[in-house]
């Protein structure tokens, strides 16, 4: 696994209407390097951040996280961030910034080279049927419980089929349970530091 430096930090601003109104030039570096054409600069600046979070639990989850920051007590917690060739673990730290703005600071903390996985490319044709992977630690939804991907497409006997299900969206158990966790000790004035996204993560992402 190897370990980034502020170097990767990827910096973006929301206005009080939680409207995207900067991003650094890592942004568009990290964006283009992991399929993310339609998320660079141009795309995003001056859009809500809610068009890019999509299910229900996780926008509850950062409409609380914002509200505590706008209290001024910031929030940091560990995440995945997987590129059909790499597990990433990022780190975000979200903090209070002038006239009513919010900074979110997003550096990598380690990264792991794996088999390319086609189920992540999202320019791949889909087959229509849909699966849910967790927004904050990458597994699948098996529906008696969560796994990595590898472990699901084996199981799903994904290799042998030509068109492959469409990814969404959504919250494991774990990340949701961790996530209220640490926004509890935010409130109770616990240190602001949130856990990693799953519990058996080899390196969140």
């Amino acid at each position: 696994m190897k370990v980034s430096s502020r170097t990767d930090e990827i910096h973006y601003r929301l206005n009080d209407r939680d409207e995207i109104v900067y991003v650094n030039e890592v942004w568009d570096l990290f964006a283009l390097a992991n399929s993310g054409e339609h998320l660079t600069a141009t795309r995003v600046l001056g859009r809500p951040l809610w068009d890019f979070i999509t299910d229900d639990t996780s926008r509850r989850l950062y409409r609380v996280v914002l509200a505590k920051v706008r209290d001024d007590r910031p929030v940091r917690f560990d995440f995945r961030c997987d590129s059909p060739d790499c597990r990433r673990l990022l780190e975000m730290e979200v903090s209070r910034g002038q006239h009513g703005s919010t900074e979110f600071r997003v550096r990598t903390l380690a990264k792991e080279k794996r088999q390319p996985q086609a189920l992540l490319d999202p320019y791949r044709p889909p087959s229509g049927e849909l699966l849910c992977v967790c927004a904050w630690c990458k597994r699948v939804d098996m529906g008696d419980r969560w796994t990595e991907v590898e472990e699901a497409v084996s199981l799903l006997g994904l290799p042998e089929r030509s068109l492959l299900p469409e990814v969404t969206h959504g919250i494991c158990e774990d990340c949701n349970a961790r996530m209220v966790a640490t926004l509890s000790d935010i409130e109770q004035g616990a240190k602001p530091v949130a856990p990693a996204g799953s519990g058996k993560n080899p390196g969140s992402s």
